[in-house]
């Protein structure tokens, strides 16, 4: 499950993740990420990500290699992307995730992650 707002009076794109995701999820994240950007009427490095992933799982390769894809050939990249992550192995996962964009980030608990956010 795969839930993607846009909070325009913070210039970014809330993502909530749950569970076992399939390929078809991924690309449906991809899409209306996108268009929530440009529903914001934002550019590339104008806005923020927030990806928050209570309850889910440690993923498959191939998921997390879809999602890999999608942080390096997105077109309208964001300027930080700060992930929320509970449990060591599936914070791993998303750290590995978190090397290919050096404005990318895991954390623990959203009011760390959402503070990051809003720095300059």
């Amino acid at each position: 499950m795969i839930v993607v707002t846009s909070e325009p009076q913070h210039r970014r794109v809330r993502v909530r993740m749950g569970g076992m995701l399939t390929l078809a999820e991924v690309e449906k994240f991809s899409l209306e990420e996108q268009a929530a950007v440009r529903a914001m009427g934002l550019s590339a490095g104008e806005f923020d990500l927030l990806v928050e992933t209570d309850g889910n799982q440690v993923q498959t390769q191939e998921i997390m290699g879809a999602f890999g894809r999608l942080l390096l050939e997105t077109p309208l990249k964001a300027r930080k992307i700060a992930t929320v992550r509970a449990g060591a192995l599936t914070r791993m996962q998303s750290r590995r995730l978190s090397t290919l964009r050096d404005n990318s980030l895991v954390f623990e608990n959203l009011a760390e992650a959402e503070a990051w956010l809003s720095e300059q």
